[in-house]
């Protein structure tokens, strides 16, 4: 009598500050995209060149019988990158590649407009269920999750450290030069007295942005600004790693959100050996 259900349907809608949102934007439009293709960069000062984008081969969940197995776990991390990387091949009068088209991430790329979570509670849990065209006597599942609504004042102090891969690899207009625009304006969202900081990796490592407060905003897009200028190389992400985690903990906010981020586009090339870093 148990129903059953796909799991791949399930709706994942927390409301994350809004530092991790942007962020979110920012790291997932980057990783992600279509099949190898040539991209037109001359409008953005970057030479045409090939761009590899590589996916992971994603199957169907199976059918469960509600009836033997109630019981389904899913994670709430919210990724929205299929979508708009399907929006970009539409728009170019392409069809996306079969392997960048994840269901749950084009239902998480919409605001279902959930309720908040009400008392001591940290989300709202919001389900719909209607019959499935897969069988008779099947339904399918949404289930939606909204986190609670935190204020920018009320956040906690943040420091920020963004690790850039600036190698050859991401000389392209999808690339480089929208870390760029997200990281502009991740900066315009942030609190005047929150820190950030740009190490950029390549063949090798490089100081862009000692720790800065927000309010020198001059200085940070100066920065920003240089991270082309610094583009070849292979991927030596270990320096880059090394570096970026020393400069989080010299501009470390006890209690605070310490955060290491990094932006890129593949797999290190040059790497001795792997490392584990926390914060």
């Amino acid at each position: 009598m148990g129903h059953r259900f796909w799991s791949d349907t399930m709706s994942i809608r927390p409301n994350t500050p809004a530092v991790l949102s942007l962020l979110s934007a920012a790291l997932l439009t980057t990783a992600c995209g279509a099949d190898a293709a040539y991209y037109g960069a001359s409008d953005y000062g970057y030479e045409q060149v090939p761009v590899g984008e590589v996916y992971d081969e994603v199957g169907e969940n199976d059918f469960i019988d509600a009836s033997e197995e109630n019981t389904s776990t899913f994670s709430i991390d919210v990724d929205t990158a299929s979508y708009t990387v399907m929006r970009r091949d539409v728009n170019a009068s392409s069809l996306p590649a079969p392997d960048s088209v994840r269901p749950e991430e084009y239902i998480n790329y919409f605001d279902y407009d959930y309720p908040q979570p009400v008392d001591e509670h940290p989300f709202s849990v919001n389900m719909e269920v209607a019959p499935s065209k897969f069988g008779e006597g099947m339904h399918l599942m949404r289930i939606g999750v909204q986190g609670k609504d935190i204020a920018l004042a009320d956040l906690k102090p943040t420091n920020i450290v963004f690790l850039v891969d600036v190698s050859g690899s991401m000389n392209s207009r999808e690339k480089l030069p929208l870390v760029e625009k997200s990281i502009e304006t991740l900066v315009a969202n942030l609190r005047p007295d929150d820190t950030i900081s740009i190490v950029t990796y390549a063949g090798a490592d490089r100081i862009i942005l000692e720790p800065t407060e927000v309010k020198r905003e001059r200085k940070i897009r100066r920065a920003i600004r240089k991270l082309d200028r610094s583009l070849g190389g292979s991927t030596n992400a270990e320096a880059g790693i090394v570096a970026a985690y020393k400069m989080a903990e010299s501009a470390k906010k006890p209690g605070g959100n310490n955060r290491v981020i990094i932006l890129t586009d593949g797999t290190s090339t040059s790497a001795k050996r792997a490392m584990r870093c926390s914060t």
